[in-house]
This record gives C-alpha cells, sequence and structure tokens, in this order.
C-alpha cells in the first residue's frame, strides 16, 4: 500500500509543508488520483534537529485539516502525532490511525485514546528524540535492537487494550541512524515480518539516499528514492510512506505485475 504525505508544517525537511486550505485539499485530491491508499498528515517536523511545536497549534491544524478533507475522501487517515490531546481531537474529527513515533512512550495516555477508540496505531523505532537522534548512534545489533524494542511496545500497547490487529510498525528508518544502519535494515525488512504485522517504511526522500548518489539537493533523489521504496517493497515492506506519490505508486504497480507472473 501506498501512505501519500501531508505536511502541515513549514518546518518539513522535504519543503512542502504548507498550512494554505487550498494547497492542501488540492494535495489530497492529487494523492487520491495517483493512487495513495492511506494519507497521512503530520502538523510537526520530526526532521534530526527539529523542534516540537506547542500542542494547540498542533490541533488547530490537524483539525482544519480534517473539516475540510474528511468529507473529501474515503481513503483512511493517519496522523502523525505523539500527543494524546492532538490523537484525542483527531480522532473526533474522522482519523483513523496514529501514527506516532514515540511508540507509545513519550504519555502513557496515548494507549488510552487508541485503545478508547479503537483506531490503527503504527509504532515507530526512534533512538532518541528528533533533537537529539543523530547525535549519539550507538547499537549492540542494529536489526536486533530494533526488533526488541518494537516486540516490547507492541506488548505494552496489547497490555493496555489495543487490538494486536490494528498495530503496523516501523523500523524508522534516518531516526537515530547512520547511512550503514539505514541500509542495513532496508536489507534485512523481512526479519521484522515475524513479528506478525504490517511493516510500514518511511524513507521518502530522505537524507541518507543524497550520500549514496553523492548528491545533496533534494531534487536529485528522486530516482534513488524510487529504488529504495521498490527494493524496500521486494523485501517485506506492506505500506510504503511517500511524498511523491504518483512517481512511487506507478514503480510498485510494475514491480506487483512482474511479482504476480
Amino acid at each position: 500500500l501506498v501512505m501519500g504525505i501531508v505536511n502541515l508544517s513549514p518546518d518539513s525537511f522535504y519543503g512542502d509543508g504548507t498550512e494554505k486550505e487550498d494547497v492542501f485539499v488540492s494535495k489530497v485530491s492529487d494523492i487520491q488520483q495517483y493512487g495513495a491508499d492511506i494519507i497521512d498528515v503530520g502538523a510537526e517536523s520530526a526532521r534530526p534537529g527539529s523542534k516540537p511545536v506547542a500542542e494547540k497549534e498542533e490541533i488547530k491544524k490537524i483539525v482544519n485539516f480534517l473539516k475540510l478533507v474528511r468529507k473529501k475522501t474515503k481513503l483512511p487517515i493517519s496522523v502523525d502525532t505523539y500527543k494524546p490531546a492532538v490523537a484525542q481531537a483527531a480522532i473526533e474529527e474522522g482519523a483513523d490511525i496514529i501514527n506516532d513515533i514515540y511508540a507509545l512512550g513519550y504519555n502513557r495516555k496515548m494507549a488510552d485514546v487508541v485503545s478508547k477508540h479503537k483506531t490503527g496505531l503504527i509504532i515507530m523505532h526512534m533512538l532518541g528524540t528528533p533533537l537529539t537522534m543523530q547525535k549519539n548512534i550507538k547499537y549492540e545489533d542494529i536489526i536486533f535492537d530494533i526488533f526488541k524494542f518494537l516486540s516490547n511496545r507492541v506488548d505494552f500497547a496489547v497490555k493496555n487494550g489495543i487490538n494486536k490487529n490494528s498495530i503496523m510498525i516501523d523500523p524508522g528508518i534516518c531516526f537515530g541512524k547512520t547511512v550503514e544502519h539505514n541500509l542495513m535494515i532496508i536489507k534485512k525488512l523481512s526479519e521484522f515480518k515475524s513479528l506478525g504485522m504490517p511493516l510500514v517504511v518511511g524513507l521518502s526522500n530522505k537524507s541518507f539516499l543524497s550520500k549514496i548518489i553523492n548528491a545533496e539537493d533534494i531534487k536529485e533523489r528522486f530516482s534513488a528514492n524510487i529504488a529504495a521504496n521498490v527494493i524496500s517493497a521486494a523485501n517485506g515492506a506492506d505500506i510504503i510512506r511517500v511524498h511523491n506519490v504518483k512517481e512511487i505508486a506507478q514503480a510498485l504497480k510494475v514491480f506487483d505485475a512482474v511479482r504476480r507472473v
């Protein structure tokens, strides 16, 4: 499945964040037309070194987005937030999934919100916080450490009343990882499948791709981005979270066509 990203934060690393209603409504229309299966919206950047957005401001942006967009699409809408109050407000406006980069670890109440409303949940691995995650990167074994973390957080979610069948997992590419770590995660994605839940991969246009192809301009990453996402699908990813929905959806159609023969 293709998860199309909508950024409401001007601090987005991709540079496409917008608060203009006509712009994000048009973007959702395009995402849907290009073949997205899920919409993922966020109002706080999680790029390395980013700072938190005030809770009230995040709620205002997310609620406004959902009020305008929810009635225009039947696609599931995922809200990228780790704050219980934001999640609560989003669910009340029709959000279907909570995408939590802190894996329910920022605030214990998040588990209660998701459990109460029986929404979908994405649990992601991150080393530290967005402000610190790239400063002191150390693992004993990158794949085992992430696997153990995700397994523990899934157990926590289930013990707090969240249906295991509603949980998706994300190894958190670039969230406290080196280039080599990111490549190892992509190579060994299949090892996370034994956890028994859908695997989300979000590597869209991230900086590690530039380091591989030696091209810093984000606009020069697009071919590398397609390749990395198709490889991820081949290695077991179930949901690909991307900015370039049209190009990735087309690439994955070819991938699926070949796989079905």
